[in-house]
């Protein structure tokens, strides 16, 4: 520590140290603000949870069929304790988008992929990372190898207009399941 000649000097070397304090926590202030504002909580972080695990489950299947699909989906709903009338309403909502989109259409037209709403499910079950993607490259860009696993349709419209309507209790989710 250096010595000082007078009380001026002290003063002045005081100040100029508080100043620095006083930036600092300033700067500190303004990088929590900055950080807090990151945080914010996505209201579809649980629905997109459900949406990877069913993903990563269908990665280690053998054969990937509708039902195997449809029966991952169960289950990770029940496992989850996930509201399948949110879980549906999302899903259903993320097909609407992918098909009124006319590119996606006329991909699936273009890749001789006949049904449009199989394919639809199965895009929107690889999660809304992938989804968009879809909008930003189209179909076969976004999806790669990925189309030669699209199976028949997962969901009738019927089923999924059922459970958008009404929650289905855990018990009847578990018998889906294991059908």
């Amino acid at each position: 520590m250096h010595e000082f000649n007078s009380i001026t000097e002290v003063v002045k070397e005081l100040v100029a140290t508080q100043n620095k304090l006083a930036k600092a926590e300033k700067e500190l202030e303004a990088l929590k603000q900055k950080r807090s504002k990151r945080r914010k909580v996505n209201p579809d972080s649980a629905y997109l949870k459900i949406l990877t695990i069913v993903r990563r489950r269908m990665k280690g299947q053998e054969v990937l069929s509708n039902t195997v699909i449809k029966r991952i989906t169960y289950r990770t709903l029940v496992k989850e304790s996930y509201d399948s009338k949110g879980f549906f309403i999302k899903f259903g909502d993320t097909i609407r988008r992918l098909k009124e989109y006319q590119s996606f259409t006329e991909d699936c037209s273009e890749l001789k992929l006949s049904d449009v709403n199989a394919v639809a499910q199965f895009v929107a079950l690889q999660g809304e990372a992938r989804v968009q993607k879809v909008f930003k490259l189209g179909l076969r860009e976004a999806m790669k190898d990925l189309l030669h696993h699209v199976p028949e349709l997962i969901f009738s419209d019927a089923e999924i207009k059922k459970y958008q309507q009404q929650s289905l209790e855990q018990e009847e989710i578990e018998e889906l399941s294991s059908n």
